[in-house]
């Protein structure tokens, strides 16, 4: 389990840095490094581990995701279809992950593609209603009986900080076996604004959305007017890299 997608880990890589394919080195362009998928997901699994690891203080975990979009289906689906029709997609992302439901059941989907433009009418207009699955739909869903899609998320800032944790991992990996200095200074970078943040989530200044607080003997945490912490005096800027 991780909280984010590779697509997300791949937006804060560096471009020389590919995940599943190689890339050739120019004689102009940078040198170019390839880590296989297997090994990407493996650092993604190793920063949701050390995220879990400092949150286990305050939150259960893992965490859960969370409803952050609902938007109506606007056309019916058949089953194996690969299209929905929803009523704005301005919320959704590639790799979104959506719960399909109507009055007769719901499924896990993921979005697979938005595009920018679709063809109505023989026409060429902007998207504004359609979104593309990454697999087929296994059931038929009607938009007469309350068809709905949700997008479901992790609460931010976790998925940047779990991005950026593990694309730092990746950086420092290749950064020793190309005999730099044994840490980059934008793996250094990214640590520090994952600590940043966690510290925000810790002493209180940020509450992850729709997660449950652990309990003190006898007492539920949300009975608390603040979160409160083993750490006393937790800084915003305390265990940052000099």
């Amino acid at each position: 389990m991780s909280y984010c997608t590779l697509n997300d880990l791949r937006d804060i890589l560096p471009k020389n840095i590919t995940i599943g394919n190689s890339t050739i080195p120019t004689v102009t362009a940078a040198r170019s490094d390839s880590i296989t998928t297997s090994t990407a997901n493996k650092y993604l699994y190793f920063a949701s581990q050390y995220v879990d690891s400092r949150l286990s203080q305050i939150y259960l975990v893992p965490l859960i995701k969370i409803t952050k979009v609902t938007v109506n289906i606007t056309n019916n689906m058949l089953p194996l279809s690969m299209d929905v029709m929803v009523s704005d997609i301005s919320g959704f992302n590639v790799d979104s992950a959506i719960r399909l439901q109507d009055d007769n059941g719901n499924e896990l989907a993921t979005v697979g593609s938005i595009s920018e433009n679709v063809v109505v009418g023989g026409t060429t207009v902007k998207n504004f209603n359609h979104l593309t699955l990454s697999s087929p739909s296994i059931n038929a869903y009607d938009a007469g009986s309350h068809g709905l899609v949700h997008m479901m998320v992790y609460p931010d800032p976790i998925p940047v900080m779990t991005a950026r944790l593990a694309c730092a991992l990746i950086f420092d990996r290749l950064f020793i076996a190309d005999q730099h200095p044994d840490v980059s200074n934008y793996g250094k970078t990214l640590r520090n604004l994952v600590t940043v943040d966690m510290n925000a989530i810790l002493g209180g200044q940020i509450r992850l959305l729709g997660q449950e607080f652990c309990s003190r003997r006898f007492v539920r945490g949300q009975l608390f007017d603040t979160v409160r912490l083993a750490i006393e005096n937790l800084t915003i800027d305390q265990g940052k890299e000099g």
